[in-house]
């Protein structure tokens, strides 16, 4: 297949209306919305006629459930530390009831508090490239349109703490509940000190978690994402795949659970067989890399399809100048509700010299802060990639 060279002049066209003419771009926000409509209206100009718009619905903040999660938690403790024999046994259940519904939150899984709270309208645009011979698998090539907040946990600062201090927390409150509620059934009620200073640590971290954070530019979270995908889709209407039917997902509420990718599964239930999914996650600064491990506790890794990494691992090979390698990263995104469906995917991201996402919601994540030849780079590997799979012998 040819291989198309990617204008790093074209790409930053997009990333300057992305993030200057429309701004941050909230989940269930009008900009939001505005830029779904800049993403259909370029799609048009391309000629590409087979676009859909599916809306949904969303929350609008992560602290929308977060916090009564953490409040669910922090309750818990208080009643515990009040309430007697019964108040601890509830109060230890409800603890842990809290902290497993945060793990959930952690790793973009969905949990029944969010269907209270998704009162929020949003959108999907969904454009399908058909491949110049017969269709022999799918391609959808996954990138988000929304932004989130300057978030002071999410993550930490530096950022190498956020894994263990996830991870202990997490730890702390579910073995601080199973204590707690073996304590209400002994004769003699104990409770080691430590169990208490876990639980006094979640009163700041609630208040902070709720506290009023600015949205962020969003440039490298994700508007190079949606301008690689529109880089891509006008390489494909020169050069389509020759088996691989492409299709492109701006997805909606990506940073508050990735609810756009999961109300495209749950109403387009697309079959798992020769099916593969690519999503981009801040591909405009640093290096590039495939990931091949993703997690931000140890109470959520989840890897990408071993079939997807192969290719992956085999178009970075190919392309040595484009400098990608497989790395494990500390993130969170749209490939983990796929692979936990099972689906095939793989997410590519960038990363900073310490190996971080550059920027990861930070109100440093401006458009002077990208790259144009980074950017350039991840829609070529982005290419690489597909060319891979296009010949997956499956």
């Amino acid at each position: 297949m040819n291989n198309p060279t990617f204008r790093a002049e074209l790409l930053m066209r997009h990333m300057t209306v992305l993030c200057k003419d429309i701004g941050p771009r909230p989940p269930c926000s009008p900009r939001e919305k505005l830029a779904a409509e800049y993403v259909k209206k370029e799609l048009a100009a391309l000629g590409i006629s087979a676009v859909t718009e599916q809306p949904f619905k969303s929350q609008r903040s992560i602290a929308e459930s977060a916090v009564p999660l953490m409040g669910l938690a922090a309750g818990g403790v208080l009643l515990g530390a009040l309430g007697g024999r019964l108040g601890r046994l509830i109060g230890g259940a409800a603890w842990i009831a809290g902290a497993l519904g945060i793990r959930d939150l952690l790793g973009a899984t969905a949990h029944p508090i969010q269907r209270l709270v998704a009162t929020g309208d949003s959108q999907n645009v969904i454009a399908t490239i058909p491949p110049s011979g017969e269709v022999k698998r799918r391609l959808f090539l996954v990138g988000h349109l929304d932004t989130n907040q300057a978030l002071p946990l999410f993550p930490p600062t530096p950022t190498y703490l956020m894994r263990p201090l996830n991870t202990v927390s997490l730890a702390g409150s579910i073995l601080g509940g199973a204590l707690m509620i073996r304590s209400a059934l002994r004769r003699k009620p104990r409770l080691p000190k430590w169990v208490w200073v876990v639980g006094a640590s979640l009163v700041p971290n609630l208040f902070i978690v709720n506290s009023p954070a600015p949205h962020i530019e969003g440039a490298n979270d994700n508007a190079t994402a949606v301008s690689v995908l529109l880089g891509v889709a006008a390489a494909l209407r020169e050069a389509p795949l020759q088996h691989t039917e492409v299709t492109l997902l701006f997805t909606g509420c990506e940073e508050v659970g990735c609810y756009g990718l999961q109300a495209y599964l749950k109403d387009y239930a697309p079959s798992k067989h020769r099916s593969y999914f690519l999503d981009l996650e801040m591909v405009g600064a640093g290096n590039i890399a495939y990931v091949t491990k993703h997690g931000v506790s140890a109470f959520n890794d989840y890897r990408p399809s071993p079939i997807m990494a192969a290719a992956a691992g085999k178009a970075a090979q190919k392309h040595p100048t484009l400098n990608v390698c497989g790395r494990d990263m500390v993130i969170v995104e749209e490939v983990a509700p796929l692979v936990r469906e099972g689906y095939h995917a793989l997410c590519i991201a960038g990363y900073n010299a310490e190996g971080y996402l550059p920027n990861w919601h930070r109100e440093t994540d401006q458009l002077d802060r990208i790259e144009p030849g980074t950017l350039a780079r991840a829609a070529q590997y982005t290419w690489a990639v597909m060319a891979e799979i296009d010949t997956l012998n499956d």
